[in-house]
């Protein structure tokens, strides 16, 4: 039964010890305010903000850590009750980021952090963090503050948790440029290819120019840049504001986040994705939200949250008071079998896609293959001459010192729009080709196109939204174009809204010289999931044409593979014998019959070109395993065996083949067999050609 999110009433007085205040976990709220939105600005010009009703006089806040009632039992805390911070539980932060390459936090913050007593202490209960305008720049910076953390300055976990109810009680500053923050990081954000594609949650984080309003944001998809954001502002009640005590909480299970303060839930999220570098799908769902992720409290000052302030207008010294941090799990756990079998998050935007599809043929949404209505005067303006909903090509210089001219060349394999660029300005899209595609959310696309230049350089392929939606990138893809003609492709899964005005760029400015484009093609991926597993393997970042050789990606963590009289088990982790768990999600393998095996298939072997493969094995008994590597056409790249023996432990091993000149296949075939009754470990598959990359 879908359960109600109600609204509560709470005022955020002193704390008297009495019942708990989570009335709206007793509800077992499973979707409140708002569920996901487009990428937004938790900011002041949101229109879609959620107004409390006023509290009423005679409500108190009351408080009981004491959640079993509701199915809850209380896994860590700090109540803040000592003289000085617990070292047990957090650690500090310090300095300007500038350790991690992230100077000013990455944000642009102004703030030195420290683990001073005038910046951070514990005292009459709480934990105080306070920001100071310093009278003489503190190491460079012209304020200090603290941030703490449950992670070690040595990168391992004091305390995390995957899935539960975590909470504060907070008091925080009002004034202009104060960033308070209560929030979480993966522990090892590795697991999904790095920020922001490993996760971020925000629990609670204000602008201190707008004390009427917090907010709560999670932060994911690819890898920054290319990452997005989701959330919600909540909007306190007449007479109250973040100047107050209030309880924020988040509310984290596999197939949802929940938002709430003071007890009642504002914002659901519950649709979301993660992509690495070198992924040729999204990690199986609930990625990047379902590895320990650590707690951080913190008070910024300055910086891009809120571009707005005057920071000339705060008062200082400013403190955040933290009354006490709370962590819950379900007494009866969190259910994630039906996740490990393969949930596929249906997002699709029938209506729309109803829309738009009925003005494209067999699923092709390139109308003009022959580029016969692309312009050879230049656009000059991309910002008002680029034409939003024409189906014609449009080439443009734009704005950033672009210079070129284009014409229409018939080579033999068809024509191709000829872009001879004397000057490549300063941006990838200096120079660009342009082609309407309406992009509809929750749907897959493959691009693929034929391209080479005068001399070997790269571009940029992005399906992109107009200056209406800012421009966003909604895919981007970086081609190594050479100077023999070639075909590349690539697929990508619209996440953001449905946008009608999109278009596909070939961004390619920062370079000079000739390049030639053409049999473009965009078809609408009829799969499960998004995913057509027997598409050619353009090379991924890295350089492998094997994809989802970590085992991490897609339905049931087998995008791309298949399988025969063969058992593949991919565990969400594995718990070692210190307790702690390990998610590197090896692939077991385990043969139920004869000529077992593992493959797949669409791997583009190129003439006259070498390769290499390399997996890393794992067993309890001494097994042979055999690769192969074999052309559409029956002939043989690649036989060989290894054989593992298992008091060695994990290995890794590799395999050279070379394909002759004048071979070559776009749809070979690459297979992992095992003998019946055999069982073995695998992992981090590489096949790769040109020079190896041993990251």
């Amino acid at each position: 039964m879908k359960k109600i999110c109600k609204k509560r009433q709470v005022l955020a007085g002193k704390k008297i010890l009495a019942i708990t205040l989570a009335a709206g976990i007793a509800a077992g709220l499973a979707a409140c305010g708002d569920t996901a939105k487009e990428p937004q600005d938790t900011g002041a010009n949101q229109e879609t903000q959620l107004q409390t009703d006023t509290p009423d006089e005679t409500d108190t806040f009351v408080d009981n850590p004491d959640k079993s009632d509701e199915g809850y039992v209380l896994v860590w805390n700090d109540e803040f009750d000592g003289d000085s911070l617990d070292t047990t539980k957090w650690d500090y932060q310090y300095g300007t980021g500038s350790q991690y390459g992230l100077d000013g936090w990455g944000n642009s913050e102004l703030q030195y952090y420290t683990d001073r007593t005038e910046n951070v202490r514990v005292e009459d209960g709480k934990l105080i963090i306070t920001a100071i305008k310093e009278e003489e720049k503190y190491e460079g910076m012209p304020y200090t503050s603290g941030r703490i953390r449950t992670m070690t300055n040595e990168d391992e976990a004091i305390f995390s948790t995957t899935y539960g109810w975590v909470e504060a009680r907070i008091k925080m500053p009002s004034g202009e440029g104060l960033w308070p923050a209560f929030w979480m990081l993966p522990v090892d954000e590795d697991i999904y290819g790095g920020w922001a594609a490993s996760g971020e949650i925000d629990i609670m984080e204000a602008r201190g120019r707008l004390p009427e309003r917090a907010g709560g944001t999670a932060h994911y998809g690819k890898v920054w840049p290319n990452n997005v954001y989701k959330g919600e502002d909540y909007v306190f009640p007449e007479g109250t504001d973040i100047t107050d005590y209030h309880v924020y909480a988040l509310e984290w299970e596999p197939t949802a986040l929940r938002w709430y303060v003071d007890g009642e839930c504002f914002y659901t999220l519950d649709k979301w994705y993660s992509q690495g570098k070198a992924s040729g799908a999204e990690y199986t769902f609930p990625a990047p939200y379902d590895v320990p992720f650590y707690i951080l409290l913190n008070l910024a000052v300055g910086g891009t949250f809120d571009s707005e302030a005057n920071l000339e207008n705060a008062e200082y010294p400013a403190t955040m008071e933290v009354d006490f941090v709370r962590v819950y799990h379900k007494e009866e756990g969190y259910e994630t079998e039906e996740l490990q079998e393969g949930i596929v998050i249906d997002t699709r935007d029938t209506e729309g896609f109803a829309a738009y599809a009925e003005s494209y043929a067999d699923g092709e949404f390139i109308v003009d293959k022959e580029l016969s209505t692309m312009n050879t005067e230049a656009i000059r303006n991309t910002d008002t001459g680029v034409v939003a909903d024409s189906k014609d090509w449009q080439f443009a210089v734009g704005n950033f010192g672009g210079a070129a001219t284009a014409e229409v060349e018939e080579l033999e394999e068809g024509n191709f729009a000829r872009i001879d660029i004397t000057s490549g300005g300063d941006q990838t899209y200096a120079v660009q080709l342009i082609q309407h595609l309406p992009v509809i959310e929750g749907y897959t696309y493959q691009v693929s196109f034929d391209a080479k230049a005068s001399e070997n350089r790269s571009i940029v392929v992005s399906p992109s939204g107009d200056g209406d939606n800012s421009w966003v990138k909604y895919s981007t893809k970086e081609f190594a174009i050479g100077t023999e003609l070639e075909n590349y492709s690539f697929m990508f899964k619209m996440n953001s809204g449905t946008d009608p005005t999109a278009r596909l760029e070939f961004n390619l400015g920062l370079n000079t010289g000739s390049i030639w484009i053409g049999n473009v093609s965009v078809l609408l991926v009829q799969t499960e999931g998004g995913v057509d597993n027997d598409m050619k393997k353009t090379p991924l970042f890295g350089g492998s044409i094997v994809y989802n050789g970590t085992f991490d990606q897609g339905v049931k963590r087998l995008a791309f593979w298949h399988t025969e009289n063969m058992d593949v088990s991919i565990p969400d982790y594995v718990t070692l014998a210190d307790g702690t768990k390990d998610y590197s999600r090896m692939a077991e393998l385990t043969a139920t019959g004869e000529n077992a095996r593992l493959y797949q298939k669409g791997i583009p072997l190129y003439s006259g070109a070498n390769y290499y493969v390399r997996f890393d094995l794992l067993g309890e008994t001494d097994t042979e395993v055999a690769f192969t590597v074999i052309g559409s056409d029956g002939k043989i790249y690649l036989e060989d065996t290894c054989a593992y023996t298992a008091s060695n432990g994990m290995e890794r091993f590799e395999l050279l083949f070379s394909v002759p000149e004048g071979a070559g296949d776009d749809t070979a075939e690459f297979t992992i067999i095992l003998p019946e009754g055999a069982s073995i470990k695998i992992d981090n598959i590489k096949m790769s050609r040109h020079m190896r990359n041993e990251s």
